[in-house]
């Protein structure tokens, strides 16, 4: 999942076509698995109850947003 929203972004963030890179990649494709990971994750602390690789890498994307 994490590939699905990475690679668009990182597409999307080095365009010279940003505004037309935007709404095709962000809206169509990324957008949608953001929210099925914020749902997947919700309030808890870590992705799978204990701190673990996957926690580091949501955190080092979530930056680019």
């Amino acid at each position: 999942m994490l590939e699905d929203i990475f690679n668009p972004s990182l597409n999307m963030f080095f365009s010279p076509r940003y505004n037309e890179d935007k709404a095709r990649l962000y809206d169509n494709k990324v957008k949608t698995k953001l929210e099925e990971l914020n749902h997947f994750i919700g309030n808890k602390e870590f992705v799978l109850g204990y701190l673990t690789l996957i926690d580091f890498k949501i955190a080092e994307v979530s930056y680019y947003f």
